[in-house]
């Protein structure tokens, strides 16, 4: 896929992953519209562009997802038409079942399930009529496997990567592609965003991302996949990767294994 002059919408674009996602694919020529909920953040995101002036904001709350339709229409009118979705925003988690309020679940898959699910079933009718268009979907490693502490969020991910896995087969007839993302530990600000067990952010430190793979190569990596129009693709490396292929290959050596290698401390 050549992304010169393709209009891309992205979510979640005001930090992390999704304003480099911005950056990278404007140096490519490709023409943004960035969403997320504050204004202020997108315009410096805008301004870390090649080209800025050719990019659009979409400024809005995506946990309003009944306005989905309202928001697609509006970003096709920013171009005249969408070529790709990006739906990168998205919230962690951090704390245990038996402490987390049902809130807190509900905010998640909110969030990262409902908001994405809403945005591309909104975007369909443009792309069938159109018999072209592209889906991303972050997802995480986490949507591959059961990760402590964020049981959540990836119960979130793993829905993802079920929507969009049936969702690609669905829209294969109408030339509209989808490819899902599956990151590890990359050096982002999801920790500290992450919600806690009262639904407020964690604001913690996770040596795990700090140590991880620079956004800079993570989403290189990301859009060499989206290039290729690749239906699956990882982006990690260390103990993310080796899970991700060992609970592929191995799934009852990997779950005998995880129980132990989680935190062990009881809840409380």
């Amino acid at each position: 896929m050549d992304l010169n002059g393709k209009v891309v919408w992205i979510t979640g674009a005001s930090s992390g992953i999704g304003r480099e996602l911005a950056r990278q694919l404007s140096v490519r020529g490709a023409k943004l519209i960035l969403t997320a909920r504050r204004e202020a953040a997108l315009e410096e995101t805008r301004a870390a562009c090649a080209n800025s002036d050719v990019h659009k904001i979409l400024a809005i709350d995506l946990s309003k997802y009944h306005d989905a339709a309202l928001w697609a229409e509006a970003a096709i009118n920013k171009f005249g038409h969408v070529d790709m979705l990006i739906n990168n925003a998205g919230v962690s988690q951090r704390g245990k079942v038996y402490t987390t309020g049902i809130e807190v679940d509900e905010a998640l898959m909110t969030i990262n399930y409902f908001s994405p699910v809403a945005l591309s079933k909104a975007l369909m009718p443009h792309f069938m009529e159109r018999e072209s268009g592209y889906y991303v979907a972050i997802s995480s490693v986490a949507g591959k496997l059961g990760a402590p502490r964020r049981t959540t969020y990836s119960a979130t991910k793993h829905a993802i990567i079920g929507f969009f896995d049936s969702f690609r087969n669905e829209m294969f007839p109408y030339g509209v592609g989808v490819s899902v993302i599956c990151p590890g530990y990359v050096k982002t600000p999801i920790a500290s965003n992450a919600l806690n067990e009262k639904n407020e952010a964690a604001n913690e430190v996770d040596p795990d991302i700090e140590s991880g793979m620079s956004v800079t190569e993570a989403v290189r990596r990301m859009i060499r996949g989206i290039e290729k129009e690749t239906p699956e693709i990882l982006v990690a490396t260390g103990m993310p990767w080796l899970g991700y292929h060992l609970r592929r290959l191995m799934p009852n050596t990997f779950h005998r294994m995880m129980p132990k290698l989680a935190p062990t401390s009881k809840a409380k």
